[in-house]
């Protein structure tokens, strides 16, 4: 019983270690990893690493090519919006999310992962497409925390916490 008691907490212990540490965003109730980049725009908002450029409009661009847009779209009904996201999306598509709150489908096409994020806000849904190349190392890591940090907002800044 001990030695089961102690390897879990050897392997919680690890889990914790692997994850990068995360902080909080200054005047806000948000919480990202150290030396990422909080972007807010039309209702939105969306975290990143802090060396991906800013391009305008909710679009955001890493050194290694990957892309994420963040845009609000009128929403009359969360349930057709996400039946409309599902029938457009390819059979083979992962589907990480399909809540009240919150859609995460993952498909690949090429030599390219995309994740469509959409997160119901009522009359307007928040909807996040990040398109990652398959090449880029730890891209599963990398999407669930940019996916997890699209949400419903207010502001019209970018906040890199220190």
């Amino acid at each position: 019983m001990k030695a089961a008691i102690a390897a879990a907490m050897t392997l919680a212990l690890a889990q914790m270690a692997a994850r990068p540490p995360e902080v909080p965003v200054p005047g806000t109730d948000i919480a990202v990893r150290r030396g990422w980049r909080v972007a807010f725009a039309d209702g939105c908002r969306w975290a990143a690493p802090a060396d991906w450029r800013v391009d305008g409009g909710g679009a955001v661009s890493s050194p290694v090519g990957a892309r994420l847009l963040v845009a609000s779209v009128p929403v009359a009904s969360w349930t057709a919006h996400k039946a409309q996201a599902r029938a457009a999306l390819d059979r083979g598509a992962i589907v990480h999310e399909d809540s009240e709150r919150r859609l995460w489908i993952e498909s690949r096409r090429d030599r390219w992962i995309e994740h469509y994020v959409a997160v119901n806000g009522g009359a307007r849904a928040c909807v996040g497409v990040l398109d990652l190349p398959a090449t880029v190392n730890e891209a599963g890591d990398l999407a669930t925390a940019i996916a997890r940090s699209i949400d419903a907002a207010a502001g019209a800044a970018t906040r890199v916490p220190r």
